[in-house]
């Protein structure tokens, strides 16, 4: 039998990954429940620290997309964590272009001057290559930002990689399945009625004569004097460190889908100290837009919200993300006697609901309103 502190390390690790999992794709716990198990207590049960059975947890995983994996521990492909923003006197090769788009690969063949090497890397067939295009924005690379590939490395699924087909065209795309002879890769479309849809690019393995995970982004360019270049971790796996200290939160794109304001930033920087101090894993940090004007004059519809999606019970009188009717919402939550919920706005014309515990699934509690900031 699991030790309670143990137990509750594993339960609390779950729970953070079923409801990541859930804020990114925009599926509520109740649907997720009644799909996998037939009932809406699966992810209740779990956000509540209470283990499932192996299986469900397994059909939950394979539901959400997510992998579960039993085996020696695995390395990461990216920076250590004590490594210093460094170059070392070597440099690789620069080869050109790699499009991030929906209308193509890049077939860039101009030479450029090498570039130097990150002092972290020890494979000695890496390669710069620049990204060109918008569809790996939401998996933190832009256009113009230098990837650095690592061909001594096996591209995993899940990974972000670099891909060569047989014709010399290049692409960097995420990789989200290698089922026999095809490979499946998944970008991003332009934003179109306040939504971005995902797309996917199947193709032969015969088709394909490189396929390398990309193991770091710099934004700027590598080896600058002045440190212009900035490590940008992949948004997959926040645990990997900036060489600047800052963390990369992204704005949830469903929380603009109901009104996207000029001005809403994309992503914001925390610096992983603010966050520690603050007792939020990056993992766990999503930022909200205020949609409405329900929240003011404390938060108005230029408002931004940090929550920290590891706390979901609620607290009196404190404000929080929540999901309902596919809107994400901010507000103010309070339990009563007997397990009524109370949902209110700041705005003095803001009715409250009151929601019996018969009714409680009719809400998803996102997380928790840890700092909010205003833009014009």
């Amino acid at each position: 039998m699991l030790s309670n502190q143990k137990s509750k390390s594993i339960s609390g690790e779950l729970a953070s990954m079923v409801n990541e999992a859930l804020a990114s794709q925009g599926i509520s716990a109740r649907k997720a429940s009644f799909d996998v198990v037939g009932h809406d207590g699966l992810v209740r049960d779990i956000r509540a620290g209470r283990i499932p059975s192996l299986d469900r947890v397994k059909a939950l995983f394979e539901y959400l997309g997510l992998e579960l994996y039993f085996g020696p521990p695995r390395t990461v492909a990216g920076p250590p964590r004590e490594a210093a923003n460094g170059w070392s006197e070597n440099t690789v090769p620069f080869i050109g272009l790699a499009k991030c788009s929906i209308t193509g690969w890049a077939d860039d063949f101009r030479e450029r001057d090498p570039l130097p090497k990150p002092a972290w890397i020890d494979d000695e067939k890496a390669f710069w290559v620049m990204a060109a295009g918008q569809s790996m924005e939401r998996e933190g690379i832009i256009s113009g930002d230098h990837c650095l590939v690592s061909p001594d490395r096996e591209a995993r699924v899940g990974d972000r990689v670099f891909v060569k087909d047989t014709l010399g065209a290049m692409t960097i795309k995420r990789l989200v399945e290698m089922n026999g002879p095809t490979i499946k890769l998944r970008g991003w479309q332009p934003i179109r009625d306040e939504a971005q849809e995902e797309f996917f690019d199947e193709r032969p393995l015969e088709m394909v004569r490189e396929l390398f995970p990309v193991v770091a982004v710099y934004r700027g360019k590598p080896g600058n004097d002045n440190h212009d270049a900035v490590f940008i971790p992949d948004p997959r796996s926040p645990e990997l460190p900036r060489h600047d200290g800052m963390v990369l939160v992204e704005v949830m794109i469903d929380s603009l889908k109901a009104g996207r304001f000029p001005g809403v930033p994309s992503t914001l920087g925390f610096h992983q100290r603010w966050l520690h101090a603050n007792g939020i894993a990056a993992k766990n940090a999503a930022l909200v837009a205020a949609i409405d004007d329900e929240m003011a004059p404390t938060l108005g519809t230029h408002s931004i919200a940090l929550v920290n999606r590891a706390l979901v019970q609620i607290e009196a009188n404190q404000i929080y993300a929540i999901r309902r009717e596919k809107k994400v919402l901010l507000r103010r939550l309070e339990t009563l006697t007997g397990g009524v919920l109370i949902i209110r706005g700041d705005n003095p014309t803001s009715q409250s609901d009151v929601l019996p515990p018969e009714r409680a699934g009719d809400i998803e509690i996102i997380g928790k309103v840890i700092w909010s900031g205003h833009h014009n």
